[in-house]
């Protein structure tokens, strides 16, 4: 098959479905998950199953958005923030047969409703004193503790990133604290905006559900749960640490490492010895009026039994949803997936081929909801994914840029993918392999573009819940920088998707290998050194930490 070819089976979905994610429950996800069952059925090998999930997720009440206030000590209103977002026609792509967009409002799970909330967070009111963890990690609390602020009863608030929003909410929880709040600093961003919206003004959407450790259940926060804008960030900050009048040695100034942002404040709250119920700094008081609605999650799965070891096998996975206004890129990727499954029927009809390990690509529902159709299959068949998946290829996101591919990957396959690299050209000159852009890279920065999976749990379930290898290849801009993945569809020179073309080879090349290989193509040493070099940054971190700590305890005496 050409690559014009593989490209226009690309970018028709994109003229069928738009280039907006959808979102659980609404109308373009019960399309797509049906097209691509039709698609899975027309392309089948072995079965096509569709596992369906019934959730009670909490939404933001329709009428009535949750909101903030700031309450001077005598009981007057400081400001009061109301939770909205003006997206400019909704980002909603109106299609030929759809109609008006808004006519189908009444099916939408929360996009246009332009009330931001965290999906899982209780509805309820709670009232504290205002206090700043950081990325709201175990570490950063244990230092809130050494520089003695009182946690109990306060309302915490916390950048997004570095951990999933529901190990933030349960630290928050096991500290006694009575609310969060959440904002996104820019630097954190991992997503561009739709045209139209601001990042500092844009109220972000977030999930909280979680991985529990009885796994009858997928765990949820028992305290109300917001996220803010940068801006309002940092007029919180200002509003209550700036009126408080307290003496300067009542409140506890942010370590060195925290600060170095406009919205991160250089005071994380009172000292513990301070903080009574008579004291007169300013209050929070956060309502959140979110309500339960059920939704059911559908995951789409094409199994393709392997030949020679049929209970094993890799499974690919691409999400059909995203939170409003930080675009996944889902439609590509999941005409990419359904691309796959063309491809695997067409070499077995030419070579009656089959893989020697098994395959399972995979349509996730509830993608936004904390990868919730992942958590679903995990709880379901945790058992048997721990003795029998070999890795798991991710497919969201794919592209993002225009530099070179990103490959964020364990270490122990660094060598199969610079082995790779080698056999894919690169986009943007046909001339030169991947492999020889890397090398490019490799003598500007010093380094090669892998780096370790990511440390959110929500980001890659299956290698944090059950050690899985776990791969996610990106296309993206030069150091590091973003763009709409939208981008991709709408612009001519952007030929027939040859960026995302470039990641799915390379992903395909390093996906059959594993699956055909005699013996599994992981590399221990690469991964030995990988851990060597974490060793020796956390002694490092260690004895920082213990000399901190040190310091602490002197200043206190």
């Amino acid at each position: 098959m050409t690559a014009a070819g593989v490209g226009h089976n690309v970018s028709s979905p994109g003229l069928q479905f738009g280039t907006d994610d959808p979102t659980t429950g609404d109308a373009k996800d019960e399309r797509l998950a049906d097209a691509v069952f039709k698609d899975f059925q027309n392309y089948v090998i072995g079965s096509v199953t569709v596992e369906e999930y019934d959730v009670v997720v909490t939404s933001p009440d329709p009428v009535r958005p949750n909101e903030l206030e700031i309450l001077h000590y005598n009981g007057s209103r400081l400001q009061h923030f109301v939770f909205e977002n003006n997206t400019p026609s909704n980002h909603s792509s109106r299609q030929a047969g759809e109609g008006d967009a808004r006519s189908n409002r009444k099916d939408s799970a929360w996009k246009d409703r332009e009330f931001p909330h965290v999906a899982f967070s209780p509805s309820g009111v709670a009232e504290g004193n205002l206090v700043y963890a950081h990325y709201g990690r175990q570490t950063d609390f244990v230092v809130l503790q050494a520089l003695g602020v009182d946690l109990r009863d306060s309302v915490v608030v916390m950048r997004m990133g570095r951990l999933t929003v529901a190990e933030k909410i349960r630290n928050c929880e096991s500290h006694g604290v009575k609310a969060a709040l959440l904002y996104w600093q820019d630097n954190d961003v991992t997503f561009d905006l739709p045209e139209g919206l601001n990042s500092s003004s844009f109220v972000p959407y977030a999930s909280a559900a979680g991985h529990s450790i009885d796994t009858t259940r997928v765990w949820q926060p028992a305290i109300p749960c917001q996220t803010i804008s940068a801006d309002q960030a940092s007029e919180l900050f200002t509003l209550t640490f700036g009126l408080s009048p307290l003496n300067s040695s009542d409140l506890v100034l942010a370590p060195v490492q925290w600060q170095g942002s406009p919205q991160i404040p250089f005071v994380v709250g009172l000292r513990r010895e301070n903080s009574t119920e008579n004291d007169y700094t300013p209050k929070l008081r956060l309502s959140v009026y979110n309500i339960p609605r059920k939704k059911r999650i559908r995951n789409v799965i094409n199994t393709i039994q392997g030949a020679q070891a049929p209970d094993h096998y890799v499974l690919v996975g691409s999400p059909r949803t995203s939170l409003p206004g930080q675009p996944q890129d889902t439609v590509v990727s999941t005409a990419i997936l359904v691309q796959l499954a063309r491809a695997f029927k067409h070499v077995h009809q030419l070579h009656s081929w089959l893989p020697r390990r098994g395959v399972k690509l995979v349509s996730w529902g509830g993608a936004e909801l904390s990868s919730l159709g992942m958590l679903e299959l995990i709880r379901k068949q945790h058992h048997l994914l721990g003795s029998r998946m070999v890795a798991y290829f991710d497919l969201k996101h794919l592209v993002a840029g225009n530099e070179t591919i990103l490959a964020n990957i364990p270490a122990s396959l660094n060598q199969l993918f610079n082995e790779v690299a080698f056999g894919v050209p690169n986009p943007s000159n046909g001339e030169q392999s991947l492999q020889m852009t890397w090398k490019n890279s490799i003598a500007a920065t010093k380094r090669l573009p892998l780096g370790s999976s990511r440390g959110d749990s929500t980001y890659n379930p299956f290698m944090h819940i059950l050690g899985i290898p776990t791969v996610h290849l990106q296309y993206a801009g030069p150091g590091g920088s973003i763009s709409p993945p939208s981008l991709s569809t709408r612009l001519e020179q952007h030929h027939h998707f040859k960026f995302h073309l470039a990641v799915t080879r390379m992903l395909t090349l390093a996906m059959l290998t594993i699956l055909d290989s005699r013996l599994l193509p992981f590399d221990l040493t690469d991964a030995a050194q990988s851990l060597h070099d974490t060793v020796w940054q956390t002694s490092q971190g260690l004895m920082e930490c213990s000399q901190n700590v040190h310091r602490l305890g002197k200043d206190s005496e």
